[in-house]
């Protein structure tokens, strides 16, 4: 965590807040220059602006502000994602008295998320048909070409059952190896 003061000073901060953030934790706040090599990122991997970052929003609107992801973009190394929950405190007259900051590292799930992204990717452009079913034997994911082949639009088949997309004369065949599959 760290705790800003009204006037936008680093009054606490955690070691590992410190390791994620470093210099660059006073510049979110608006203190001093920017910090060589550092800047914060949205989401989508773009640059934010200074008036965006999480501290400062809260500063600004006076209000708190929960599960934000902002990545630590550390030229040299890969960005360090973080979800943050920051919060006003305010003093007996109800004016600011300072800001706390917890932080969160989800890195790992954004990579996770980043190799499911490129997985989908693969499998939608995979030369060979593709598809999964739920339990009751509908589809839930086909990629263009398994649906090219089955004469549909991959949207047309979510939720079909796959019996309805083969020959009849196959269907029995087809039937008793879908069971032995389940089964296993």
């Amino acid at each position: 965590f760290v705790v800003y003061s009204s006037d936008r000073r680093v009054l606490q901060c955690t070691s590992i807040a410190y390791d994620w953030l470093g210099l660059f934790i006073e510049q979110m706040a608006g203190q001093g220059g920017q910090a060589a090599g550092y800047s914060c990122l949205r989401e989508d991997g773009t640059t934010m602006p200074v008036d965006e970052y999480p501290v400062n929003q809260v500063f600004s609107t006076l209000a708190p502000l929960t599960n934000s992801v902002f990545g630590i973009d550390r030229q040299g190394v890969p960005p360090v994602w973080l979800m943050v929950t920051a919060f006003p405190e305010f003093d007996p007259q109800h004016q600011l008295k300072q800001v706390g900051v917890t932080l969160l590292d989800i890195s790992q799930l954004k990579q996770a998320e980043a190799e499911l992204r490129r997985q989908a990717e693969v499998m939608e452009h995979a030369l060979s048909g593709i598809s999964s079913l739920d339990a009751a034997g509908r589809y839930r994911y086909v990629n263009q070409t398994y649906a090219a082949t089955a004469g549909y639009r991959p949207e047309e088949l979510i939720g079909m059952p796959w019996q309805q997309t083969v020959h009849p004369a196959d269907l029995e065949k087809l039937t008793i190896a879908y069971q032995q599959m389940v089964q296993h």
